[in-house]
């Protein structure tokens, strides 16, 4: 399966009319940490390691014709396996590498549906009080059947119905980094991991 997901920057009126037709799922709050080291070796590859609530995931984000894909990688097997360890533990490997938080943020999320869409509207904050909201829209697809560029489209023509425009969003861990880390996301710039600008992912 593939995550296709897009953010968007909505007014509250957008908001209201999108909720009129929406589905309401559920609301949490959960911890994000995210890891890599002092040379950036996971984020300059595009690959995203974070414990929510204490559980390890990875996303391996790719742009697939200035589309945002994500594997994720939420069993520890699959995640051994994306660093081809095979006879050690991912915390032994982390120690090892010296790879260590970077970011730590708290969320709170409320989520919706608009099958097939899910409509999820977040506010982060992060240890030095910084706050990001945003809303994105996700769609589940499975690979065999759907492409990334279809899945997409579907998502963007999804917004329009709501008079929603796509524009360049980096996203809450990206937006932090460019106020907070900045030599850390100059890296990514000069990796090209943001490119193209419309890198529009929460992460």
């Amino acid at each position: 399966m593939l995550e296709i997901e897009k953010e968007f920057i909505i007014t509250r009126e957008q908001k209201e009319r999108l909720l009129k037709k929406a589905v309401f799922l559920r609301k949490k709050t959960f911890q994000d940490i995210y890891f890599d080291d002092s040379r950036y070796s996971l984020t300059t590859k595009d690959w995203w390691l974070r414990t929510r609530e204490g559980r390890f995931e990875l996303k391996i984000h790719r742009f697939e014709k200035d589309i945002d894909v994500y594997d994720e990688l939420d069993d520890m097997s699959d995640i051994l396996s994306a660093f081809e360890l095979h006879d050690k533990t991912l915390e032994d490997f982390l120690k090892e590498k010296e790879i260590v938080p970077f970011i730590e943020l708290t969320t709170e999320r409320e989520s919706y549906e608009i099958a097939p869409f899910t409509i999820e509207f977040d506010t982060a904050t992060y240890a030095n009080g910084f706050t990001y909201s945003s809303m994105e829209v996700e769609l589940l697809v499975n690979k065999a059947e759907t492409s990334a560029e279809e899945g997409a489209e579907k998502i963007i023509k999804f917004a329009e119905q709501y008079e929603i425009k796509r524009e360049p969003v980096l996203g809450k861990v990206l937006t932090y980094m460019k106020n907070y880390l900045p030599d850390h996301f100059q890296v990514l710039e000069t990796a090209n991991i943001l490119s193209p600008l419309q890198y529009d992912s929460q992460l």
